[in-house]
């Protein structure tokens, strides 16, 4: 309702809430289509963060938050990728949205996390077609950088030579992860395998996600490790029903809600990720959020 000295003067719905986001949304879709340059880029980025903030304050659920973020911030990318990938001839590549982004999962303030998969052509070795993949990734994660995406501290971006492979490079770093199952590795896991494609030949994601999902299912023994590892992650309670929170630096008394909170539900057990990847196998679906995965179950 709206007051006026204490009077009802009008009523706003839910659909007129809903009416001023599209109106948002459609604006920032449609500058971010004729976006020419990083300036213009910038502004976008700023008015989608404008834009998540206002529809917090209009009590907007999370799931839907997070999605329509991720959303924009995916055209983003995407227009960032149209303007760095060119002059690559005939090379076929695929930008590939890893761990919160690859869920659809992004919140206000979130890090790159990205890959390349590329196909090399006839008479061509992959080192020799990673050269301007490479300058040409360094470049889209500069701007994402610049539109407020800061490089990833432990470097998994497009731009690093080791997220920047094949596809048989792609399978056989993922193979060897399967089979090995150390911590590391099963961070990388809980980041890498909630891949989607973003841009380019997404036939590529598809095929990787397709050989993936066979060897997941497969290996009993990768799945409990997975388990295992994500009862590591306990909820930060105390003893009186109370949180527990960061204690130093500028970070005390503070609460990291992804580290403690949505990283309990997204590092799943393995009946839960097992099946979501062999629905995914069986019905050529994406990766789907971890509360949708929840919900399916």
């Amino acid at each position: 309702m709206v007051l006026h000295d204490g009077r009802v003067t009008g009523v706003i719905s839910e659909k007129d809430l809903f009416a001023l986001q599209q109106v948002g949304l459609t604006r920032i879709a449609g500058a971010l289509c004729l976006a020419e340059d990083l300036p213009t880029l910038q502004g976008a980025a700023k008015d989608i963060r404008r834009l998540a903030r206002n529809l917090m304050a209009q009590g907007v659920g999370a799931e839907q938050l997070t999605r329509q973020i991720s959303q924009l911030n995916d055209q983003l990318t995407q227009r960032i990728l149209d303007l760095a990938f060119t002059d690559l001839g005939d090379l076929s590549w695929c930008w590939l949205a890893l761990g919160s982004e690859g869920r659809f999962e992004q919140t206000l303030f979130t890090d790159q996390d990205n890959g390349l998969i590329f196909a090399p052509l006839e008479g061509e070795t992959a080192e020799a077609l990673r050269a301007p993949l490479l300058a040409a990734a360094w470049r889209a994660n500069e701007w994402l950088d610049a539109c407020g995406f800061p490089l990833c501290r432990g470097e998994i971006m497009a731009s690093n030579p080791k997220w920047c492979l094949s596809l048989e490079e792609w399978q056989h770093t993922f193979g060897g992860w399967m089979f090995r199952g150390d911590a590391p590795v099963l961070l990388n896991a809980s980041i890498f395998f909630d891949f989607r494609a973003l841009a380019g030949d997404t036939r590529l994601a598809e095929a990787l996600r397709a050989w993936l999902n066979g060897r997941v299912k497969e290996n009993h023994q990768f799945l409990r490790l997975m388990v295992q590892n994500a009862l590591g992650n306990r909820p930060p309670l105390g003893l009186v029903r109370d949180f527990v929170v960061d204690g130093e630096d500028a970070e005390a008394n503070t609460l990291d809600l992804k580290l403690h909170g949505t990283t309990l539900f997204c590092r799943r057990g393995p009946h839960l990720r097992a099946g979501r990847r062999t629905r995914r196998n069986r019905h050529g679906t994406a990766p789907a959020g971890c509360r949708r995965s929840l919900e399916v179950e």
